[in-house]
C-alpha cells in the first residue's frame, strides 16, 4: 500500500526517528503516562499528571503569546485531570471512530466532555496576571488535552484545519456534525490507517487511531499551506 494517508503519517514519524529530542515526543510522554494509568500500570498521582499534561501543552505551542496558561502553573490542569477520569467519559478513552456503536451519542458525550473543559478553566482562572479575565479554553486547547490523554480526537491546531480544509471536511468550530463526517472520512480510508498503525511504534506503544488522523492532516495541512504561500 502506497497512500497518501500513509505518505503523510511516515513524514511525520520520521521528523520524530530523526531527533531523539523532538518537540513532537512530548506527546508520547504525556500519553504513555495517561495509558498507564488507565490501563491500571501505575496510580494517577494528579501533581505528575498535570505537570505532565503542561509541559505537553507548551511543548505544543499552547503557552505562547496572549494564551492565559502562560501565566499560570501546571498546577492549573489537576481541576481538568479530575474531569478527564470521571466515569461518564470512559468510552472515550483511546476512540476508535471503526468501533463505535452509537456515533450521535457518542459525539454527544465527546462535546460534553470538550464543555466541561472549557467550564473548568474558565471558572478557575478568574484573573490572568492581576486583571480580572473571562477566559475561554480554545478548540485548539481543548483538543490538545485529549489528544494527548483519552486519545479521542485529532488536535485542532491550524495545520490540522488547514488538512481538513484540504480534504474537503468543513470545521468552522467543534459540533457534531463536524465529527460525524470526520468518522465518516476515517471509516472510508480505515485500510490505509490500519496498515500505517500495524507500521509504527512509538517506544514500543501502538499509536491510537486517532493519534494517527491528527498527524495525517497536520502534514497534509503543513503542505497545503506551503502550496498557498508559494502561489
Amino acid at each position: 500500500m502506497n497512500s497518501r494517508i500513509e505518505h503523510c503519517i511516515l513524514e511525520f514519524h520520521a521528523r520524530l526517528r530523526a531527533d531523539p529530542h523532538h518537540r513532537f515526543r512530548s506527546w508520547g510522554h504525556c500519553y504513555r503516562y495517561f495509558r498507564q494509568v488507565r490501563t491500571g500500570q501505575i496510580t494517577l498521582d494528579v501533581d505528575s499528571a498535570s505537570l505532565h499534561l503542561g509541559f505537553y501543552l507548551a511543548s505544543w505551542g499552547m503557552y505562547r503569546g496572549a494564551s492565559f496558561l502562560l501565566w499560570k502553573d501546571y498546577k492549573l490542569h489537576r481541576y481538568a485531570i479530575r474531569d478527564l477520569f470521571r466515569k461518564k467519559y470512559r468510552v472515550l478513552w483511546n476512540l476508535d471512530y471503526a468501533r463505535i456503536r452509537d456515533e450521535a451519542r457518542t459525539a454527544d458525550l465527546l462535546l460534553d466532555l470538550a464543555d466541561r473543559l472549557r467550564h473548568t478553566y474558565r471558572i478557575h482562572v478568574p484573573a490572568v496576571n492581576g486583571a480580572k479575565r473571562r477566559v475561554q479554553a480554545t478548540d485548539t486547547l481543548v483538543t490538545k488535552i485529549l489528544l494527548g490523554t483519552l486519545a479521542c480526537t485529532p488536535a485542532y491546531d491550524g495545520f490540522v484545519r488547514e488538512g481538513l480544509h484540504a480534504d474537503g471536511i468543513k470545521y468552522s468550530y467543534l459540533n457534531k456534525r463536524h465529527i460525524l463526517a470526520l468518522w465518516r472520512f476515517c471509516n472510508d480510508h480505515d485500510r490505509e490507517f490500519r496498515h500505517v498503525q500495524r507500521r509504527i511504534r512509538e517506544n514500543g506503544v501502538k499509536y491510537p487511531v486517532m493519534k494517527l488522523v491528527d498527524m495525517y492532516f497536520w502534514i497534509r495541512g503543513q503542505r497545503a499551506a506551503a502550496r498557498w504561500a508559494s502561489a
